[in-house]
């Protein structure tokens, strides 16, 4: 499906785990950082913590952006996102 991220641990090269996320949308970008994955389309993102790498995923934040996005950076708790020429830094959670 179109609305579905698949997730994979290539760090653990013993016991590799693949965690399939259903999302809000048919993305048209995809961001993974430390801690969250965040999907968008238009001016709107979805953000889900992943941490640890469970197979939970939980839909932590969804945020509407004043123009189109452009990119989507990820660190551990904060987000940067370039829209219309003009960056918004803020926490994810």
């Amino acid at each position: 499906s179109l609305q579905e991220v698949s997730v994979t641990n290539v760090v653990d090269k013993k016991k590799p785990t693949v965690n399939v996320l259903e999302v809000e949308v048919e993305p048209s970008f995809i961001s993974l950082g430390p801690r969250h994955l965040a999907v968008g389309m238009n001016n709107r993102v979805w953000f889900y913590n992943c941490a640890g790498m469970n197979t939970q995923y939980d839909l932590n934040n969804e945020e509407e952006y004043l123009g189109t996005v452009s990119d989507v950076y990820l660190s551990e708790n904060v987000a940067a996102v370039l829209y219309d020429g003009q960056i918004k830094v803020h926490e994810i959670e």
